[in-house]
C-alpha cells in the first residue's frame, strides 16, 4: 500500500469526507437551531439518544466521539440528559467549547474545563444526588470532532446508593423513556461486548418502545475483555444475526480506567483501537467491513441523523404549522389583554359585551359559525322536532286503530253507533299520553340552548371572573323563568287539545280521506266507525301539536330567552364598573404570556425551516431517478412530469391524464405521502381528492365532506393553503433538489464553478414561487365572486338532475327534504364548474412558474456568470478530486495485477 494512501485512510479516521460539509452540517444545524430556540416543548426533534446500563462503556464512547473527558466515577454519573453538540470546524488545532443550562451560558477555554462545567451544572439543576429532566447543553467546535449531535442519557441504576432516592431505578427509567418511546428518536444502544447483550436493561427498554428495531443502532464496547471462545458469538452480534436490528450494530474499544491511569490521549487511544482490531483475526473482518472504530462509527452516526432528519422535515413541517394555528387562534380567543387607560376600558367592555351579544344574535337567527359550535342550535333543535313528529304519528296509529281499547270504553250503544263520550274518553286518553312527551322536548331544548350559551358566555369571559359572574347570573335566572312561561303554555294547549274541537271542512275532508284509505280494511263494526273517527281527528291534531308545541318552545327557549340576555348585558354595563368587571384572571394573563412566547418559538422555527427547504433541499439520493428527465437532450420535456402528482389532485374526476404512459418508478428511499410509485387513476393519493363518478354525490358528500370526494368542497383556507404548500413542496422541492442535483452533479469537481452555479438558485426559486403563490391567492379571491356563465350552468344543472335519481337523496331509511336536494343538486353543479376551472388553471400557474420561468431564468443566469467570471478559475479542479483520482488508477492497477496471478494460477493447476 502507498504511503499517499495511509495518510489519506488516517484523515478519514479523524474527520468527515469533504463532499459532507455542504450537505450535512446544514441538517444538523437546523435541529440544533430549532432546539435551542426551545422548540422542543411543542415538536418532537429528530435526535439520536444515548441509552446504556451502568459501567457499559457509554460515557467512554461518547468521551472518544467529542475529544473530550466527561464525568466519570462509581455509581450514577450523568444526572441531566446532556445535549452533545459537536461541530466540525476547518482550521486545525481550533477548540472552542461553551455550555448551557436554563439561563445560563458559559464559555470553556480548553477541554479540560469541560467535566467539572457539567458537573456544577448537574449539581445546580439536579443536587447531589437526584436526576433532572432539564437540559445541558455541551457545545464543541474542533477541526477533531465529527458533524454530530448527541443526547446522553444517565446510566441505568438498579439499586440507590449513599443518599439517593430510593426510587431512583424508576427515575431514570422513566426519563429514559421520555425520549426513546418518541417516534423522532433513534436509540443508540450502549451495551459491553463481554455480557449476554439480551439481558442488559438498555436493549429491553429499547425494545419495548421500538420491538421492529427501526429505530434503534447497538454499538458493543469493551472487545477486549471478551472471553476466549465468545468472539464468534460478538461478531455474530455484530453481523445483525442474532438479535437483529435494521440500524445494525457496530463495535468500538475505548478508553479503559487504567488507559486513563497511564493518561493515554484519546488520540492514542484512537490508534490503539485501529491497532486491536487491525491485529485481532476474529475482529478484523468487522473493521474491513466498516463495523468498527470510534472514527466509522461516527461517520455512521452522523449518515444515520442526517437520513433521520431529512426523512421527518415533511412531518415536522405539518407539525410546526397545525400547532401555529392553533396557538394563533388560543391567542386569539385570549385577545390582547386590558387596555389602561379608563375611557379604554369602557370600550373595550363594550367590545367585549357587543361580540357576547352577536354571537347570541347569531344563535337566534341560525347563523352560527360551524367552525366553532360544530352544529348549529337550531340543527339539534329540528332533530329534536322530528322526534317529536314521529312519536305522534305513531302514537295516532296506536289509538286510532287500537281495537281492543276502543272496545273497553264502549258503552250501551249498538254496533255502528257513534258514541260521542265514548269517542272524547278516548281522545283524552290520547292526550294525556302525550303531554308528558311534550314537556321532555321542552327539557331536551332548554338543555341544548343552556349548554350552547354558557360554552359561548365561557368562552367570551373566561378571562374575567367578575364579569363571568355578572354575565352568568342572568343565564339562569331568564332560562327558568321562560322555561316556565313555556311549560305553562304547553299543558294549557294540552288542556285545551281535550276540549275536542276541529273545523268542520276539514274534519269533514279528513274523514273521507279516511274511509277512502281504510276501503278494503276488514273490521267489525262495532269499531269500524269509531276507528275512523278517531283516525280522522288524531290526524288532524297531531298535525296541529306537530307545530304548535315546537313553535312554544322555539318562541320561549330561544327567541325571548336570547333577547332577555341581550338586554341584561347591557344592563351589566350600565350598572357595574367597568374597572371591576375586567379585572383579568392570574392564570389568563400567564397562559396568555405562554401563548405569546410559544407562537414566537414557532415563528422563528417556521422561518429557520422555511430557509432551510430554500437553501439545503438537494438530495441526490431522492433525484437520482429523475436526473435523466432534465438533462439536456430528447428527454427535456418530460420535465412536466415532476409536477404530474400534485397537478393530477386537481382534477375533477379520473380519466383526465396528463400524459401517457407509466410515471417512472421512485427511488427506493423516496419518502411521499402514501409512497406512489405509478399515477393513474387506482392511485390513492390521486383518487383520495375525487369522487368515483360524475354526479355520484349526494347531499352529505357536497355539503359537508372536505377530505375526499370533491376538491372545492373544502373551505378556501385550506384549499388555498394547500395548493400554496403544494407550489413549494413537493413541487418546487422536485424541480429544486433537480436542479442541485445536476449543478452538483455536472461541476462536482470545481468547487468555484459550482458555488458561482448554485448562487442564483434559491433567489430564482423564490421569486417564482412568490409570483406563483400569488396568482393562485388572487385565483381563490376570485372565485369568492361566484361566478359561472349562464349557458354553462344551466346545462350543468340539468345533467346534476338527471344524474342523481331519488336514491342518491336517502339518508339511513329516509328520504332527504327537498330543500337539502334541491341545495344539493345547486352545489354539485356549481363544484363542478369550478373544480373544472381550477383543474386547469391553478396547473398552469405551478408550471409556468415553477417550471418554465424558472428554468429559463437558470438559463440565463449561466450565461450571464460565464461572461463575467474567468475561465480558468471557474475550471480549477479540487485537489480531493485529483487525490480520488489518483487512488482508482492506483486500485485497478492492484486488481489488474492480482487478476494476472490468479489467471496464472488457475491455468497452472489445470
Amino acid at each position: 500500500m502507498s504511503s499517499q494512501g495511509s495518510s489519506k485512510r488516517g484523515n478519514m479516521s479523524n474527520d468527515l469526507d469533504q463532499q459532507y460539509e455542504e450537505k450535512v452540517r446544514p441538517c444538523i444545524d437546523l435541529v440544533d437551531s430549532l432546539r435551542a430556540l426551545g422548540v422542543e416543548k411543542d415538536l418532537n426533534l429528530p435526535a439520536i439518544a444515548v441509552i446504556g446500563d451502568q459501567s457499559s462503556g457509554k460515557s467512554s464512547v461518547l468521551e472518544a466521539l467529542s475529544g473530550v473527558a466527561l464525568p466519570r466515577g462509581t455509581g450514577i454519573v450523568t444526572r441531566c440528559p446532556l445535549v452533545l453538540n459537536l461541530k466540525k470546524v476547518k482550521e486545525q488545532d481550533t477548540w472552542l467549547g461553551s455550555l448551557s443550562f436554563k439561563d445560563q451560558h458559559m464559555k470553556l477555554e480548553s477541554p479540560a474545563e469541560v467535566e467539572n462545567a457539567i458537573l456544577e451544572a448537574q449539581i445546580a439543576l439536579a443536587g447531589h444526588e437526584g436526576i433532572s429532566h432539564e437540559m445541558i447543553t455541551l457545545e464543541i467546535k474542533s477541526s477533531d470532532v465529527p458533524d454530530l449531535t448527541l443526547i446522553d442519557l444517565p446510566g441505568i441504576a438498579r439499586v440507590a446508593t449513599g443518599n439517593q432516592p430510593k426510587d431512583i431505578e424508576k427515575q431514570i427509567k422513566d426519563l429514559i423513556e421520555k425520549f426513546i418511546k418518541k417516534q423522532e428518536t433513534i436509540s443508540l444502544v450502549v451495551v459491553p461486548a463481554n455480557i449476554d447483550i439480551a439481558n442488559t436493561e438498555a436493549l429491553n427498554m429499547a425494545s419495548n418502545v421500538d420491538p421492529d428495531g427501526h429505530r434503534t443502532l447497538g454499538i458493543l464496547t469493551k472487545p477486549d475483555l471478551v472471553d476466549k471462545g465468545m468472539e464468534k458469538t460478538v461478531v455474530d452480534t455484530v453481523n445483525n444475526l442474532l438479535i437483529k436490528l435494521k440500524k445494525g450494530y457496530m463495535i468500538v474499544k475505548c478508553r479503559g480506567q487504567q488507559d486513563i491511569n497511564d493518561k493515554l490521549t484519546l488520540a492514542e487511544a484512537l490508534e490503539k483501537e485501529r491497532t486491536f482490531f487491525d491485529e485481532s483475526a476474529h475482529f478484523r473482518p468487522l473493521l474491513e467491513d466498516g463495523k468498527a472504530t470510534i472514527p466509522l462509527l461516527a461517520e455512521k452516526l452522523t449518515d444515520e441523523l442526517v437520513i433521520h432528519i431529512t426523512n421527518l422535515l415533511p412531518q415536522l413541517q405539518e407539525e410546526l404549522e397545525m400547532k401555529l394555528a392553533k396557538t394563533t387562534e388560543d391567542l386569539k380567543l385570549l385577545g390582547d389583554g386590558v387596555p389602561l387607560d379608563r375611557q379604554e376600558k369602557n370600550n373595550f367592555l363594550i367590545m367585549k359585551i357587543h361580540q357576547y351579544n352577536d354571537v347570541l344574535e347569531k344563535v337566534k337567527r341560525a347563523d352560527e359559525d360551524l367552525q366553532i359550535s360544530g352544529k348549529r342550535v337550531y340543527a339539534k333543535f329540528r332533530e329534536e322536532c322530528d322526534k317529536w313528529k314521529c312519536l305522534l304519528d305513531v302514537k295516532t296509529a296506536k289509538t286510532a286503530l287500537g281495537v281492543d281499547d276502543i272496545r273497553a270504553h264502549r258503552g250501551k250503544e249498538l254496533p255502528g253507533v257513534v258514541n260521542y263520550t265514548t269517542f272524547e274518553s278516548l281522545v283524552r286518553k290520547h292526550f294525556d299520553e302525550l303531554e308528558e312527551p311534550a314537556l321532555k322536548l321542552l327539557k331536551d331544548v332548554r338543555d341544548i340552548v343552556h349548554s350552547r350559551v354558557n360554552t359561548i358566555v365561557n368562552r367570551h369571559f373566561e378571562g374575567f371572573p367578575q364579569l363571568l359572574r355578572e354575565a352568568g347570573y342572568p343565564i339562569e335566572v331568564f332560562l327558568k323563568e321562560e322555561f316556565l312561561k313555556a311549560e305553562e303554555k304547553v299543558q294549557s294547549q294540552f288542556k285545551m287539545e281535550k276540549t275536542v274541537y276541529c273545523q268542520d271542512s276539514l274534519y269533514t275532508y279528513q274523514h273521507g280521506a279516511t274511509i277512502h284509505n281504510q276501503k278494503g280494511v276488514l273490521q267489525n263494526c262495532d269499531v269500524r266507525d269509531m276507528s275512523m273517527h278517531l283516525n280522522a281527528y288524531l290526524t288532524i291534531t297531531s298535525h296541529r301539536l306537530a307545530n304548535q308545541v315546537p313553535l312554544i318552545v322555539q318562541y320561549h327557549m330561544l327567541d325571548q330567552y336570547i333577547s332577555q340576555l341581550q338586554h341584561a348585558m347591557y344592563d351589566i354595563f350600565r350598572r357595574c364598573d367597568a374597572e371591576d368587571l375586567l379585572k383579568e384572571d392570574a392564570k389568563v394573563a400567564r397562559k396568555r404570556k405562554e401563548l405569546k412566547e410559544r407562537l414566537e418559538r414557532l415563528k422563528n422555527a417556521g422561518q429557520l425551516l422555511s430557509k432551510f427547504v430554500c437553501s439545503e433541499s438537494e438530495s441526490t439520493d431522492i433525484c437520482t431517478g429523475y436526473l435523466f428527465y432534465l438533462t439536456l437532450g430528447s428527454g427535456q420535456a418530460d420535465a412536466s412530469l415532476l409536477v404530474t402528482l400534485d397537478i393530477t389532485l386537481f382534477l375533477p374526476f379520473p380519466g383526465m391524464e396528463l400524459f401517457d404512459g407509466d410515471f417512472p418508478d421512485l427511488p427506493p428511499t423516496f419518502h411521499h405521502p402514501t409512497h406512489p410509485r405509478r399515477l393513474g387513476k387506482q392511485d390513492p393519493w390521486f383518487c383520495q381528492f375525487v369522487p368515483t363518478k360524475r354526479g355520484d354525490l349526494g347531499p352529505t358528500a357536497t355539503l359537508k365532506q372536505t377530505n375526499k370526494g370533491y376538491l372545492p368542497a373544502m373551505s378556501e383556507f385550506h384549499l388555498v393553503k394547500y395548493v400554496c404548500i403544494s407550489v413549494r413542496h413537493p413541487v418546487g422541492y422536485f424541480v429544486h433538489s433537480c436542479v442541485n442535483t445536476i449543478v452538483s452533479h455536472q461541476f462536482k469537481a470545481f468547487s468555484y464553478l459550482l458555488r458561482a452555479a448554485k448562487d442564483p438558485i434559491e433567489d430564482i426559486l423564490e421569486d417564482e414561487f412568490r409570483k406563483a403563490e400569488e396568482k393562485v391567492q388572487s385565483q381563490f379571491r376570485m372565485e369568492k365572486i361566484v361566478y359561472s356563465q349562464d349557458s354553462l350552468y344551466s346545462r350543468q344543472l340539468e345533467a346534476v338532475k338527471l344524474q342523481t335519481s331519488t336514491n342518491v337523496f336517502i339518508s339511513k331509511g329516509r328520504s332527504v327534504s327537498a330543500d337539502v336536494r334541491e341545495m344539493a343538486q345547486h352545489l354539485n353543479a356549481y363544484l363542478m364548474i369550478t373544480s373544472d376551472r381550477l383543474a386547469n388553471q391553478v396547473p398552469l400557474i405551478v408550471q409556468y412558474h415553477m417550471l418554465d420561468q424558472y428554468i429559463s431564468h437558470l438559463q440565463n443566469a449561466m450565461l450571464a456568470m460565464i461572461g463575467r467570471n474567468n475561465t480558468e478559475n471557474l475550471l480549477r479542479e479540487d485537489s480531493d478530486v485529483a487525490g480520488k483520482r489518483e487512488d482508482l488508477i492506483e486500485r485497478l492497477g492492484r486488481l489488474k495485477s492480482a487478476g494476472k496471478v490468479m489467471s496464472k494460477f488457475v491455468h497452472s493447476a489445470h
